[in-house]
């Protein structure tokens, strides 16, 4: 207990001896967390709206009007797609019900013809919607809908979806791709600025060696002010992402919360961003020394 009272006393006392450099680390600490904040939410509620955009995908198959009324083809049907692999879930859609799911006017113009022109159909969705084409062509499989009466007998919008699906994906990838270089930045900025702190003590650190203290025993003061300051900086930058969620949510309570479907919410993002300041000022610390432990 006593000795980590001197560890966390020369952490300390190293602070308010170096206040420019520790201040310098402090402020590369906030500015790099506030960016992987903004970052990660920002990549956290696009990769779920994409997500959810893809799983509206939705597969039509379309069946023979006559078939409408038929409960027994139309069971066989529902259980031949449920068999098609990539099937999440069917539902059948009767002329009636399709009627109602069409706009305001086009429901009007329908209402000018003698009978109703939608055909009973099927609309699927899919596990992974990049298999829609693979679904299409297993559907056709299935003698009523090959032989439907109209083409095309299974739509998914495959210009439309495509297009999609490709943004999606290299929207995720390039996000991915910017949090990963922001963490190796991030990592590479603490480490030189706390650099400038050590190799000011370079002398002192050098006098410890040689008078028989262990790498462990120098490490240690460093590696709680390298902590210190990244926790430091980690909470200032947390208090300024507290003040921008809270101006986003009071601006509009019917806008998309950045953080909605965050696991544990904004609590646990922000305990995260403290922890990656903690585990940010330890490791550039503990990088950095390793060049000045060798005596």
């Amino acid at each position: 207990m006593r000795r980590w009272r001197f560890f966390l006393g020369e952490a300390g006392q190293s602070v308010r001896a170096n206040f420019a450099t520790t201040l310098a680390a402090t402020l590369t600490v906030l500015i790099v967390t506030l960016l992987l904040g903004v970052f990660s939410v920002a990549g956290y509620w696009l990769y779920h709206y994409l997500t959810g955009v893809q799983n509206q995908v939705t597969v039509k198959a379309y069946l023979p009007k006559s078939d409408a009324k038929n409960a027994a083809v139309l069971n066989r049907i529902d259980n031949d797609i449920r068999k098609i692999q990539y099937v999440k879930d069917v539902t059948y859609v009767s002329p009636a019900k399709a009627l109602t799911k069409l706009s305001s006017s086009e429901q009007d113009d329908a209402s000018l013809l003698p009978v109703n022109p939608l055909p009973p159909s099927f609309w699927i969705h899919l596990t992974n919607p990049h298999e829609a084409g693979y679904v299409q062509q297993q559907l056709y499989q299935i003698t009523e809908i090959k032989h439907c009466g109209s083409s095309p007998c299974v739509d998914y919008g495959k210009q439309i979806v495509g297009r999609v699906l490709t943004i999606a994906t290299w929207t995720v990838i390039v996000v991915g791709i910017l949090v990963a270089l922001i963490g190796v930045a991030s990592v590479v900025l603490i480490a030189n600025t706390i650099r400038l702190s050590i190799f000011a003590r370079r002398r002192e650190i050098e006098v410890m060696k040689l008078v028989g203290a262990t790498n462990w025993f120098v490490r240690v003061p460093f590696v709680l002010e390298g902590m210190l300051t990244g926790f430091v900086g980690a909470l200032l930058a947390v208090c300024l992402l507290l003040a921008a969620y809270a101006g986003i949510v009071n601006l509009s309570t019917t806008a998309i919360h950045p953080t909605a479907g965050f696991p544990g919410g904004v609590p646990a993002l922000m305990v995260l961003l403290t922890g990656f300041g903690l585990v940010l000022g330890a490791l550039g610390s503990s990088l950095t020394l390793r060049k000045f432990l060798r005596v």
